[in-house]
Order: C-alpha cells, then structure tokens, then sequence
C-alpha cells in the first residue's frame, strides 16, 4: 500500500497509550485476525457490549455451553500468541 495517509494516525493512538497497552492492542488484533465467527460474536459481546454469556447465546441462537467453549478457545489462543502453552 501507498505510504499516505493511515500509517501515521495509527502511530499517534499507540503513542498515547501507557505502557503494555500497545501489546495489549496488538495481541488483540492478531487475535481478531484469527478468531472464528463465533468467539468474535463472544469478544464483541463481553468487550463491546457487556452482555453476560447467557445474554450472548441467546442473541447468537445458541446454548450458553457454546459461549462458554468459545471463550476457552479465545482463551487458548491468547496464551499460544503470548507464548504460554
């Protein structure tokens, strides 16, 4: 892509973030990038929104079991992308 424009808006909301934020930010992206459809719906839902995971099943058409190993699987990759297995 073009060197205009987005790169350098982005570098001025990480810059203003304390320390550890920008982790924070970046292993939630990379996160996003390789979530399934439904642990996003999970994410939005809990982040977003705040909606306790009964509230997420019953919006998604699904049983709060599902929400449940949604989260776990997030939870897995979160730690797999941070380098605690």
């Amino acid at each position: 892509r073009g060197g205009g424009g987005g790169g350098g808006s982005a570098h001025l909301v990480t810059h203003s973030l304390p320390d550890g934020a920008i982790e924070t930010q970046q292993l939630l992206a990379q996160v996003l990038r390789e979530a399934s459809p439904g642990e996003r719906t999970f994410l939005i839902g809990r982040l977003a929104r705040d909606l306790s995971v009964k509230e997420i099943a019953r919006e998604a058409g699904v049983a709060p079991g599902t929400v449940y190993r949604w989260r776990r699987q997030l939870r897995a990759r979160m730690m797999r992308l941070r380098g605690e297995t």
